[in-house]
């Protein structure tokens, strides 16, 4: 993608929920389908896999909500290398992507 988008403008939703009036466009961003969800069923317009957490962060987090600070560290971490080119540990980078708010 090469424009930016406002992160106040951006909206999570899980993918089993249905479109809400406003919401604009929906990207799924995973590299699994939904599980039970058929392709006819789900209302998206891009899926956008590449950009999806990899097992690594992915597995330890479980869904567990005590785990979401360390699982979002793993994936600002993994976004970083992968897309940016650069190793972050904790840097400002990191810091910045981490004090977004927490979804609930």
């Amino acid at each position: 993608m090469s424009a930016r988008i406002a992160a106040n403008k951006v909206r999570l939703r899980r993918s089993y929920e249905p479109p809400a009036a406003g919401d604009g466009t929906r990207i799924l961003i995973d590299s699994l389908w939904p599980r039970g969800v058929s392709k006819e069923n789900i209302a998206f317009d891009q899926w956008m896999k590449d950009i999806a957490p990899s097992t690594e962060p992915r597995l330890p987090f479980a869904h567990d909500p005590a785990r979401r600070t360390g699982f979002r560290q793993r994936y600002a971490e993994e976004v970083a290398a992968e897309f940016f080119g650069v190793a972050i540990q904790g840097g400002p980078v990191c810091a910045d992507l981490l004090s977004q708010p927490e979804v609930p």
